[in-house]
């Protein structure tokens, strides 16, 4: 039942290499602040068959400011895996970095997992692109 850093350890396109596979973020590069569109995809796993209770996915910048976040109460009607999307537009500053984070309270203290990669199913990903200059 605590917030949880996304391990995104694998890219597609990264033209300005300014996500770090090693720290899982996104860090805007010297002179390209702006306005960006970031955009998130977390299919939650509580690892028990209805064990979910509660769930959330969230865009938090420099670790200190969550600049979205969606959630769910599923205390009476409980799942195992629930996918979430969380997106917007935000103003970010050069050095300014965003992580994908999750949140898990399940009934059986189970754990939690992200779904990952199989084949051509992208179950959890993270991304963005910039809009305008500043």
């Amino acid at each position: 039942a605590t917030a949880t850093k996304v391990e995104l350890d694998a890219e597609l396109y990264d033209s300005n290499s300014a996500f770090d596979t090693s720290n899982y973020r996104f860090t805007v590069p010297s002179g390209e602040g702006g306005t960006y569109f970031l955009y998130g995809h977390i299919a939650i796993d509580s690892q028990e068959d209805s064990g979910i209770v509660h769930a959330s996915a969230k865009i938090r910048k420099n670790n200190s400011t969550d600049l979205i976040e969606t959630y769910t109460n599923q205390s009476a009607n409980q799942q195992r895996d629930i996918p979430f999307f969380v997106h917007g537009a935000f103003v970010l500053s050069a050095g300014d970095y965003v992580e994908l984070f999750g949140y898990l309270n399940d009934d059986s203290g189970s754990g939690m997992d992200f779904k990952g990669a199989s084949g051509s199913r992208l179950a959890t990903n993270f991304g963005g692109y910039k809009l305008i200059g500043v």
